[in-house]
């Protein structure tokens, strides 16, 4: 959303010119996103402190969940900005993204275990991001989750690293 935004103001168009390379504009807007979404996820911890809800409260569960808050929040800002760079108008990205966004979140286990999926729909959520950050997140902060947590971080860091890249590759080179 932010790069249409951003197209509108003339901002990416600022930021194009300028003599850096395009995977550092990526990547710190990558973080930015990330750094919201950790301000954000801080904020829900606290008030799930204030309201005694209880939770696996630990250093590891605090800033694991931080973390794999900012690397979650970097992978989707990145997606999006692979989406946007595709799109010519606002309208265009603001549907995709609609589009996009519901099923990403429907097709992981944010609501449901895969257990109780339909064989095809366990196919599907295995390959979305999503699944593996709602697991190492119940795994940091309930003490529930997968069986193998260094191949979650590790679907999780790769498909960052690989959306920053595409995002790079693919950012225009100038704006119309």
């Amino acid at each position: 959303m932010a790069e249409q935004a951003d197209n509108t103001l003339g901002i990416r168009q600022r930021m194009v010119v300028a003599p850096v390379a395009r995977s550092s504009l990526i990547t710190g807007r990558a973080v930015a996103a990330g750094l919201r979404a950790v301000a954000q996820v801080a904020i829900v911890l606290a008030v799930i402190a204030i309201a005694r809800i209880p939770l696996r409260w630990s250093v590891l569960g605090i800033v694991g969940a931080l973390v794999v808050s900012l690397i979650g929040a970097m992978l989707f800002s990145s997606i999006s900005m692979v989406i946007a760079s595709a799109m010519r108008s606002r309208e265009q990205f603001m549907g995709l993204g609609q589009l996009i966004t519901l099923p990403l979140f429907f097709a992981s286990n944010a609501l449901y275990p895969i257990a109780l999926m339909p064989q095809w729909l366990r196919d599907v959520a295995r390959l979305n991001p999503l699944t593996y950050l709602v697991e190492l997140l119940r795994w940091l902060l309930l003490d529930i989750g997968p069986q193998t947590v260094p191949r979650a971080v590790a679907i999780v860091v790769v498909g960052t690293i690989i959306a920053i890249t595409a995002a790079s590759r693919l950012y225009p080179r100038r704006v119309m």
